[in-house]
């Protein structure tokens, strides 16, 4: 995959967050994703950042999440 290729997954992946675009984030992650929202409370999947981050994107009604920069 190349910078550009992985840059633009990164754009996409915040687009999709912001519009609430759940269905397409799910496609986005590798099967073997675990995500930490705390050390202690690992949570499997895109189902398990889903869960755990929906709620404080959807407290948020017209949510403005930019990239300013990245890195690759």
């Amino acid at each position: 995959m190349s910078t550009g290729t992985n840059a633009g997954l990164v754009h996409r992946f915040y687009q999709a967050l912001q519009q609430g675009g759940y269905d397409t984030l799910i496609g986005m992650f590798h099967p073997d994703f675990v995500f930490y929202p705390q050390i202690d409370s690992p949570r499997p999947g895109a189902a398990g950042f889903i869960d755990a981050e929906k709620k404080h994107v959807d407290a948020f009604p017209g949510i403005r999440l930019t990239v300013l920069d990245t890195v690759a």
